[in-house]
């Protein structure tokens, strides 16, 4: 990776960048720093766009994939020096993605949790392992795991270990009601309230909601005590 200075006017927003869009308000901000003290922002982190692509046709030499708030708002100050700039290699979209969430993790304007967890589940699709994923984006497996549910198979995988957490809660909610079990929660109750009916009244429930305790203890005393 090379150090140069470059024009702003040679750099574009990458075709991966994570975020979505850029922070009005960071933007906003560095302008105004800007202004009154020029650049003193961390150099920025280009790829070099292939000879190959449109982009470059229309004079683009990078895409910006470490401080497009900070071009944003060179662009907005009307800068017109050239800025600090560390120049990858030519890298793959897996690669840039990876290098966005690594150098993310140091920054002060932090990626949100969902930006994070979109661009971790476009790396997958293209074909990136969890254990690619960790190294390329600086987390840990098991962290990259949660996210892309490596852990977690699909209801309709038909694979051994499938675990249909929403299927086990339908059935857990339509189990057939019995009168002895409700009973018999209810004892547990009814016995919490015996011992510190004290202290439960002294924790000073809306009276609608006391009414309702004590009808309770006295509609169903006698039948969970049998």
């Amino acid at each position: 990776m090379k150090e140069e200075n470059v024009s702003i006017t040679e750099l574009r927003q990458h075709p991966e960048y994570i975020r979505g869009q850029v922070s009005k308000s960071h933007v906003a901000e560095y302008a105004q720093i800007l202004r009154d003290s020029g650049w003193i922002f961390p150099p920025v982190e280009l790829q070099p766009v292939p000879s190959t692509d449109k982009a470059f046709s229309e004079g683009v030499k990078y895409w910006i994939l470490d401080g497009t708030n900070r071009i944003a708002a060179a662009v907005e100050a009307k800068w017109e020096k050239k800025v600090p700039a560390k120049i990858h290699p030519p890298m793959t979209a897996i690669d840039a993605i990876g290098i966005q969430l690594k150098t993310n993790l140091a920054h002060g304007f932090r990626l949100s949790a969902s930006s994070q967890t979109s661009a971790i589940k476009k790396m997958k699709e293209m074909g990136a392992t969890g254990k690619m994923i960790a190294s390329k984006a600086g987390l840990s497996e098991s962290s990259v795991s949660r996210i892309i549910g490596d852990k977690q198979r699909s209801t309709e995988s038909g694979e051994p270990g499938n675990v249909d957490k929403a299927g086990a809660a339908r059935k857990k909610a339509t189990k057939p009601f019995k009168t002895e079990d409700w009973l018999k929660s209810m004892n547990r109750v009814l016995k919490v309230y015996k011992n510190h009916g004290a202290k439960i009244r002294k924790a000073g429930f809306p009276a609608e909601c006391q009414k309702a305790v004590d009808v309770l203890v006295s509609n169903l005393i006698d039948k969970t005590e049998e």
